[in-house]
């Protein structure tokens, strides 16, 4: 994706938005052609940058972030069973 346009998101009236999304497939968290392990029940660390938007933020207003799954559309896979 990182060849495409930058869009805003639409405004739409609604008591949630969206304001960014970002996303990182941990096999893969450092080097896109590094394949790394995940070791299970542990805790990790990771750090991926979001795309910018401008938003103003009232005094109480609420961020929440999201986590789901792999997009398996944009993830880069090895080929382990």
């Amino acid at each position: 994706h990182m060849l495409e346009n930058l869009n805003e998101l639409p405004f739409r009236e609604n008591a949630q938005r969206v304001v960014t999304k970002g996303y990182l497939n941990l096999q893969n968290r450092n080097d896109l052609l590094l394949v790394e392990d995940i070791a299970a029940d542990e805790w990790m660390d990771v750090q991926f940058e979001l795309q910018p938007t401008i938003y103003k933020l009232k005094e109480g207003d609420t961020l929440r972030l999201v986590l789901y799954t792999t997009d398996f559309e944009i993830t880069i896979r090895d080929k382990t069973a």
